[in-house]
């Protein structure tokens, strides 16, 4: 199955919360995984932020970073071509979608994917709209 998931689903891989059994599931199950081009970066910044506000120490940012760039080697980086900006302005112009979530949108659009995972509600119902199968984690 080719599995796509955008930066609040990839979080989980790391983090445990709500979602992540599922997350870490569907990974084990899915050998093409895409993700966009955002997602490292995203991610990245995702932890910054959980170091920053002490919700993680040092030590354990740097080990999920490492983790995540060892995972990223296993995983299909789609780039964020100009057709995806193209139609990810049509989607912020149609939707009120935030730019890196129609990134998101449409970078799993161009890939093919069989399932979009993602935490965010708002860009779930859009990518439903968008024509993808979706599970909200």
């Amino acid at each position: 199955m080719r599995l796509f998931l955008d930066s609040s689903a990839l979080v989980k891989r790391y983090v445990l919360e709500k979602g992540s059994e599922t997350v870490l599931q569907l990974c084990s199950e899915s050998a093409d995984i895409h993700l966009s081009a955002l997602t490292f970066l995203e991610s990245v910044s995702a932890f910054h932020l959980m170091k920053r506000t002490k919700r993680i120490s040092p030590e354990v940012y740097h080990v999920m970073r490492s983790d995540l760039s060892a995972d990223l080697q296993q995983a299909e980086i789609v780039p964020i071509h100009p057709s995806i900006l193209e139609s990810s302005v049509i989607c912020i112009d149609r939707t009120g979608l935030r730019a890196p979530d129609a990134i998101q949108v449409m970078t799993a659009r161009e890939s093919g994917c069989e399932l979009f995972l993602t935490g965010d509600e708002q860009q779930a119902k859009v990518a439903r709209e968008y024509g993808l199968k979706v599970q909200l984690v």
